[in-house]
């Protein structure tokens, strides 16, 4: 029997593995498949008129594919593939498939944010583009670089919807001498002069480009032997069009202009939803002003209708209840009330509301996953141990500090964390302790994964930590700290968080603990400084104070050699001694670089050694979990062979929807 049970195993395991390969067999072999991330209906059907006609096409058939922020999208977008499509037929050429890939959350809703302005999720911005193209032969929407863990170059996309269609047996016949179909990026000038794309893309790879100009636009020179052409530019209204006039129309109600803008069936979906859509992308009406689903004036269906008071940037903001099913890595959002997460609702009154009043509402973010190694505590978003016993130590303490107690927290992306990070926060609570305070717990907040996306997209030297790897490896960096813990409050909401609002939700929570109900001031909450280095401080005017009425403080923490501020005690703003020694002349660059050039000695002094050994030699555990990770920053383990099949197993059953809980 013993050896029984083995067998019985292996074959279960066995019938498992044949069952998962089917599936993606099953799916790369369905061009219309609803998890497919290259829709194939529209390209299948020009292929087959293109061979039925008997049309000579001495230079072959291709592909051609946009991409941007299409926040929201609009029919300059679609014109502007139909510009490349003649601009390529013209040379001899016959395209069969053409697409638009809106990007990434984390490149979106930042730049969004910078704007002042609504910035549309993924997944409504996918569905959005579906309606506004859905008439077009041509043109299709693709969610591949929308359903990746961070941002995609443009090479990077280009060569995903290359290996598709390598991956289908039908369109064998369009492949070149690479094994790949020819494909042509598509763009505007500023895009091809900023980034060159006149000398080529890949022209080995079969990767070429068209950029269609503006009115006016300067040009450089087509080079058909790198596979780049120039088409002429678009006519008429649409090459004026533009996602900032968009939006400004769907501010102002333009419906007019929207009309024109997207079309019918996209407006409609945009400003009068049926009470399902409604219901699905709750988080994103609101956003647009959209109210519930009603009789509409202007379409005469069921469906929602722009508010007129609902406006941005701190006006009035009229309120929907929902929930967002959105399902787009690092955009998931919750809603509801919470205690003690600094959760808040109610109408925004001040200027930059929209941003406040988005980022408020907390809850653990679709993007973000605990750690499984964390104790309760570390679950917790702002974990309390180390507060509550530093806390009652002070207390036991004969002569209480003068100024009473305090709390103190820093953000960044700690990408990696490195003992600088921590070693600035116990400069900020020495400074503090002079003052007269008692300093009864610290935090390092990393920051959201829309930042970090941001931040090292267009870099490939820079990998991107995803929040619950960068958050395991802080923990362990402060394992044996008695001061600083950890907090998870900014990485879990839905966006990014501005730094008082960090600070907030720290203090909500702790004035929430009734041990500390005591620490309490005058305005109800227990004092927090944020720290910050003093390029930071300068930036942002911090030396004014940051919201001495709601006792919330700050201390710079300057390096050697820099030149700080003066203190101002009377806005609770204070300044630390400089930090010395090789902890700063820390940097999470050198970390990186470090760990790139396997200088492992130098990754163990900047992070310690528990979070060097999760960084560079994980358990197999560790590994299994965050493959995607380590398969990144070039951390191997295993049979190369093995590895490959796993991740085309991950990638094949775990990715093949927009699922934010979709990992290996």
């Amino acid at each position: 029997m013993g050896a029984v049970r083995p067998l019985a195993l292996l074959a279960l395991l066995s019938f498992w593995l044949h069952e998962v390969e089917s599936n993606r067999r099953f799916f790369l072999s369905s061009p219309d498949a609803n998890n497919s991330h290259w829709p194939l209906s529209k390209m299948t059907k020009m292929v087959e008129e293109v061979e039925k006609s008997g049309r000579v096409v001495p230079k072959g058939m291709a592909v051609i594919l946009t991409t941007g922020a299409m926040n929201p999208i609009h029919l300059g977008h679609v014109q502007m593939l139909h510009q490349a499509q003649a601009r390529l037929e013209k040379d001899g050429y016959a395209v069969v498939g053409a697409w638009l890939s809106p990007s990434h959350d984390m490149y979106v809703l930042p730049k969004a944010d910078d704007k002042e302005t609504f910035g549309l999720t993924a997944k409504y911005r996918i569905e959005l583009a579906s309606h506004a193209v859905s008439d077009d032969p041509l043109v299709s929407i693709s969610d591949w670089e929308a359903s990746q863990l961070e941002g995609q170059k443009r090479t990077d996309v280009s060569k995903a919807l290359q290996d598709y269609l390598r991956s289908q047996g039908a369109f064998k016949n369009l492949q070149r001498k690479s094994g790949h179909v020819r494909t042509f990026y598509v763009c505007g000038t500023d895009h091809a002069e900023t980034t060159n794309i006149y000398n080529g893309l890949q022209k080995f790879r079969d990767l070429g480009a068209v950029v269609v100009p503006r009115t006016g636009d300067k040009l450089g020179k087509e080079r058909p032997d790198k596979l780049v052409y120039v088409a002429d530019a678009s006519p008429g209204e649409v090459a004026a069009l533009s996602s900032t006039k968009v939006r400004q129309a769907v501010e102002t109600s333009d419906i007019d202009f929207v009309k024109k803008a997207v079309g019918e069936d996209a407006t409609r979906f945009l400003l009068s939803p049926t009470a399902e859509e409604f219901d699905q992308y709750a988080g994103e009406y609101k956003k647009l002003g959209v109210s519930a689903p009603s009789v509409n004036e202007w379409t005469g269906r069921n469906g929602g209708r722009r508010n007129k008071n609902a406006t941005w940037h701190g006006k009035t903001s009229g309120r929907t209840s929902g929930r967002s099913n959105t399902t787009v890595k690092t955009s998931g959002r919750t809603s509801g009330r919470a205690k003690t997460t600094g959760r808040t609702s109610g109408r925004s009154k001040s200027k930059g509301s929209f941003q406040r009043e988005r980022s408020k509402r907390s809850g653990r973010s679709k993007s973000y996953t605990p750690p499984l190694t964390g104790t309760a505590d570390d679950n917790l978003l702002w974990p309390h141990d180390r507060v509550l016993k530093n806390a009652a130590s002070i207390k036991r303490q004969k002569v209480q500090p003068k100024q009473g107690l305090a709390a103190i927290l820093t953000t960044g992306a700690m990408n990696p964390v490195h003992r600088g990070h921590v070693q600035m926060l116990h400069q900020a609570a020495a400074r503090l302790r002079e003052a007269g305070y008692g300093v009864v717990g610290a935090w390092l907040s990393p920051s959201h994964d829309s930042y970090i996306g941001n931040k090292t997209v267009d870099d490939a030297r820079t990998f991107g930590l995803p929040s619950d790897f960068r958050v395991e490896l802080a923990r362990l960096a402060v394992e044996n700290d008695e001061l600083v813990s950890i907090g998870t409050w900014e990485v879990s909401q839905a966006e990014p968080s501005k730094r008082t609002l960090v600070a907030m939700a720290l203090q909500d929570d702790l004035s929430n603990l009734t041990e500390l109900a005591k620490l309490q001031r005058a305005s109800g909450k227990i004092r927090v400084f944020y720290v910050c280095g003093t390029d930071h401080a300068e930036i942002t005017n911090i030396y004014n104070g940051l919201k001495p009425k709601r006792d919330l403080g700050a201390v710079v923490v300057p390096r050697a050699g820099d030149s700080p501020g003066a203190e101002n005690p009377a806005k609770f703003v204070y300044v630390a001694n400089a930090s010395t020694g090789p902890l700063a002349e820390m940097s999470s660059t050198k970390v990186r670089d470090a760990q790139r050039s396997k200088n492992f000695t130098f990754v163990k002094e900047a992070v310690g050694e528990k979070a060097e050994k999760f960084l560079v030699d994980p358990t197999p555990e560790d590994y299994v979990r965050y493959f995607h990770v380590y398969s990144r920053i070039g951390v191997w383990r295993g049979r190369p062979k093995a590895i490959k099949r796993l991740r085309r197993t991950r990638e094949s059953s775990s990715f093949m929807s927009l699922s934010p809980d979709a990992k290996l």
